[in-house]
């Protein structure tokens, strides 16, 4: 990021800063003088978290944009760290996730890019490009045989990890991973489904 955009996102954060601090809190008759202390109090708590807040986020797109520019250079491993610092002041920011879970990619890492992609469905579900990732790795460890039919448990979670779910039913068990879902029977893999309704 450049000196001009660091300054940007201090001085619009500054402007955050004194806007909030001077805007006074809203009218509210008090029953007792105890009750406007505390009133007083939380509304100055609220006014903190507030600023925390904006200042991690800015914070985080500094170190995305840190990422995106490693990861241009094909520093996949340093753009992974930054990615990882990036999540650490917005964890819940799909745009950081999927940027780590490609950089994961291609830097060979698919394992750690698999576990990522099943949090971001977590954290969003219906998310359109969290799905398609999902789907491409599936694929992917579909091709080398991670939920053949006959493969044992013990096979497949070597290859997919633990499942998100688990359900025990009579003569055999359920496994989801995702909007996936493998049965076993018999300790072996007899079917695979996509709770979406799609093709395996």
């Amino acid at each position: 990021m450049s000196r001009t955009s660091n300054a940007m996102l201090l001085t619009g954060a500054f402007i955050i800063a004194v806007t909030v601090m001077v805007t006074r809190p809203p009218d509210r008759a008090p029953a007792a003088d105890g009750e406007a202390g505390n009133w007083n109090s939380e509304y100055e708590q609220t006014v903190e978290r507030v600023l925390d807040e904006h200042q991690d986020r800015a914070k985080g797109r500094q170190a995305y944009s840190e990422a995106t520019r490693e990861a241009s250079a094909g520093s996949y491993m340093k753009a992974i760290a930054h990615f990882q610092l990036a999540m650490l002041w917005d964890r819940n920011n799909m745009t950081y996730r999927l940027g780590m879970i490609d950089a994961y990619r291609k830097a060979g890492f698919t394992e750690q890019a698999w576990d990522q992609v099943r949090r971001a469905l977590d954290i969003a579900r219906n998310n359109p490009d969290a799905i398609a990732v999902f789907k491409d790795l599936w694929r992917e460890m579909g091709s080398r045989g991670a939920y053949d039919f006959g493969r044992y448990s013990s096979e497949v979670r070597e290859s997919l990890g633990d499942p998100d779910h688990d359900e025990v039913m009579t003569g055999d068990f359920l496994w989801t991973y995702g909007f996936k879902q493998i049965r076993f029977e018999d300790d072996m893999v007899t079917d695979v489904t996509d709770l979406r309704g799609s093709d395996r």
